[in-house]
């Protein structure tokens, strides 16, 4: 499986999620489980793929290499998740419960933000690639931008707020360039808008004959799914309204739409349930890949090393969810030291020896714990060497 250098992930309304080597159409791995619901599949880092089991307040979180025994099961304290965005860096999670987006420290599982704004139900989420914005939109038609360094520490962080949709918005997507990129949208008012993150600017606006329900972004081109099953492919340039390309082959809307790094293969998912293979620039259909149920999410990723690993080696730590920190409350904070990042190994109880230890608690019992560390395991044996 080494020459895979890209993989699509997909759910679809019978539960599981699939794993598949797009250009070769075979099955990589299988994640047996819930029905995940719309807007909440993604990866966390290298090393997970997340999703939130449809119509409760449960994450699941299955290790790439489908080590069954490592799957998590994560309570959201506020409720059900309806969208669900992990930051490319792995550190964080954010999630829209209800009408606030709430924003997970991965390596503690602690809640360390929650950002209000919206009066309706948070529906999409989508992070830059250098993960630092953080854009929502909502059933009220917003589409809010916020840095997420200024979230996570409790400074202003408010970037853009873009009201010019009329209806809910039903997809959301981030192009490549970090503040420099492309956000685009689209709504249940039948229109397709493109913003630039940089100046906040709306580039493009784009009308539909007929409900539009998921978007992409290439390099030059945006691509919208129709309800009526079709996908027009329009250039990113102002003053251009007519596609340059339209794709058939669904039968009925259009699900999710996602598109390769190098923006030669193009995959749609479709009420039908079928995902398509297309190859972007000319429009050919190269495959299908036939669902038991509608097809809910479709995510093209590079490959990640553990998926193909026998034994997980994790460059992110994933803990369950917390509630959030009462006003009064010492903030619990997790110090591991290790001479080595490949022996990174998180335990229940402080372990101590072979250059390790982790201590968990209130900041001053952990320097006392680091104090005592240090002195049993530093200066002694020093001495004694002495």
């Amino acid at each position: 499986m080494a020459d895979v250098a890209e993989v699509l992930f997909s759910s679809d309304s019978t539960g599981g999620i699939t794993a598949w080597d797009p250009r070769a159409g075979t099955v990589l791995q299988s994640y047996k489980g819930v029905v995940v619901a719309p807007r909440t599949l993604c990866l966390l880092g290298r090393d997970y793929v997340l999703g939130a089991e449809h119509g409760k307040s449960l994450l699941r979180a299955w290790p790439l290499n489908r080590n069954e025994q490592g799957q998590l099961k994560m309570v959201s304290p506020g409720g059900q998740v309806s969208s669900l965005a992990c930051s490319p860096c792995g550190n964080f999670i954010a999630g829209g419960v209800s009408t606030d987006v709430v924003i997970w420290q991965t390596a503690t599982g602690l809640q360390v933000a929650t950002l209000s704004g919206h009066f309706q139900k948070v529906t999409c989420l989508a992070f830059t690639d250098d993960s630092s914005l953080l854009a929502s939109a909502a059933e009220d038609g917003q589409v809010r931008v916020n840095r997420l360094a200024g979230a996570v520490t409790g400074n202003s962080s408010e970037l853009w707020i873009f009201k010019d949709h009329g209806a809910a918005i039903r997809d959301l997507v981030v192009g490549r360039g970090g503040l420099y990129s492309l956000l685009a949208s689209v709504g249940a008012d039948r229109t397709c808008r493109v913003y630039s993150l940089a100046s906040g600017r709306l580039l493009l606006s784009l009308t539909a004959d007929c409900g539009v329900t998921a978007a992409t972004l290439s390099l030059d081109r945006i691509f919208m799914g129709l309800s009526s099953g079709q996908i027009r492919g329009h250039r990113l340039a102002p003053g251009i309204s007519t596609p340059c390309l339209t794709l058939r082959g669904h039968e009925s809307a259009v699900t999710c739409l996602t598109i390769s790094l190098d923006s030669r293969l193009l995959a749609s998912g479709g009420q039908d349930g079928h995902l398509y293979i297309w190859d972007a620039p000319s429009g050919q259909l190269l495959r299908n890949l036939a669902h038991r149920g509608p097809v809910l999410a479709a995510v093209l990723a590079l490959a990640p090393r553990n998926l193909f690993a026998a034994e997980l080696q994790p460059g992110s730590v994933l803990q369950p969810f917390r509630r959030p920190l009462a006003d009064d409350e010492d903030p619990l904070v997790r110090v591991i030291v290790t001479e080595k990042r490949e022996e990174l190994e998180l335990e229940d109880e402080p372990v101590e020896g072979n250059g390790r230890v982790m201590v968990e608690g209130s900041l001053a019992k952990i320097n006392k714990q680091l104090v005592e560390f240090c002195v049993k395991n530093v200066l002694i044996p020093q001495n004694k060497e002495n």
